[in-house]
């Protein structure tokens, strides 16, 4: 019996299903400690503010706006100055992307070493167009460049070397002219450089959620708050189920999302809504951005979101043994009047009202003296 109501009431935990929508522009002009409707017409700065906050996990303290004591500041400067701020954050980021090519450059220059020639011995324009061209099989002039190995470029037999390469002669003529003698002739490679490690974010340790107090019979408040814990809801319900259903035909419903996620966005102003499917691992990365930017807005939790809503949504079904018209036919059963029994359990409860409060007058008579006839 005890395993039965410990896995009963962890069934009525998926009756529950909460949705929080947050209202992004009002929080971002809270945590950048701008005036209210700052950022209405600001649409390319709230999307560069999402991509720092999402993509770079940039700190709120780098790009809010900090006032000085004693100065007055329009609205127009304190946008400016977060500007500023998101702008200086911008460049040193290209800067840092700016720094990994050159440093993938460099370690590709290491790896594959250009050969060079002793300024002692420079080759004459016959002897350059030799380094640069090459015979194949079929005698056709082959083009080969010491300093592009993967290009080549064919040329008919009769074209003289030195008219053929006279260009790249040219160019590396002048390159060796500022060449200074070294006793080898082949430059050796730097040691590699080691590319800097990745910094991952640690996961965060989910703090420990504290074991769930056995629900009351009613919805309690918090003192002194208009607050309500709805995860008593759940129990409540499933209690006036069994008390106020004769039939025993009202229960809840688990509610679960689906395992393909639809995903609709705009990829830019100009646009085209588009939609696409989300599998668990796309739902994860979503996920993820979501709980990122939840964490800016929110100062990792110190500040407080007020511009939100939170849905809770609640599902029961009535179940018939018999179909509509064997339930009419057969049961001598008006359907409609089990229904609205049902209907008047589960709203009496989620308003915390009397039954007879939910009911117009003209109805009353009827369904007091229906299968509703307990309920009042």
């Amino acid at each position: 019996r005890e395993f039965a109501k410990a896995f009963r009431s962890m069934q009525l935990e998926s009756t529950l299903f909460g949705i929080c929508v947050i209202q992004i522009k009002p929080q971002l002009e809270k945590l950048l400690r701008l005036p209210s409707d700052s950022l209405t017409k600001e649409i390319r700065l709230t999307q560069d503010l999402m991509e720092l906050f999402i993509d770079y996990q940039i700190p709120s303290d780098l790009i809010s706006f900090e006032e000085e004591p004693g100065v007055n500041y329009s609205n127009a400067q304190r946008v400016n100055k977060v500007k500023s701020n998101v702008a200086a954050i911008r460049e040193m980021i290209s800067q840092a992307k700016q720094k990994e090519i050159d440093d993938a450059k460099l370690k590709a220059k290491f790896d594959n070493p250009i050969p060079t020639l002793s300024a002692a011995s420079q080759p004459t324009n016959y002897q350059l167009a030799d380094l640069l061209c090459d015979y194949d099989d079929d005698d056709d002039v082959v083009y080969k460049s010491a300093f592009c190995d993967d290009l080549q470029y064919e040329a008919s037999p009769d074209i003289c070397f030195d008219a053929y390469c006279a260009e790249e002669c040219m160019e590396l003529e002048s390159a060796l002219e500022s060449f200074e003698p070294e006793p080898e002739s082949v430059l050796e490679p730097e040691p590699e450089l080691e590319p800097e490690p990745e910094s991952k974010s640690e996961p965060k340790d989910e703090s420990k959620k504290e074991p769930e107090k056995k629900k009351e019979a009613n919805l309690e408040k918090a003192e002194g708050s208009g607050l309500v814990d709805f995860t008593k809801l759940p129990g409540i319900l499933n209690k006036n189920f069994d008390d106020l259903d004769t039939d025993a035909a009202l229960h809840a419903t688990i509610l679960k999302p689906g395992e393909t996620w639809n995903r609709k966005f705009q990829k830019g102003l100009l646009a085209s809504p588009s939609s696409e499917n989300l599998e668990s691992e796309e739902q994860q990365q979503e996920k993820n951005k979501a709980f990122d930017l939840l964490d800016a807005l929110s100062r990792s939790g110190g500040l407080t979101i007020d511009a939100a809503s939170f849905h809770v949504v609640v599902a029961a079904t009535h179940c018939f043994d018999r179909t509509l018209i064997n339930t009419i036919v057969k049961d001598n059963v008006n359907p409609i009047e089990k229904v609205e029994r049902s209907a008047l359990i589960v709203s009496s409860t989620i308003h915390e009202e009397s039954p007879s409060t939910l009911i117009k007058e003209e109805h009353m008579k009827r369904i007091q003296s229906g299968p509703s006839s307990h309920l009042f």
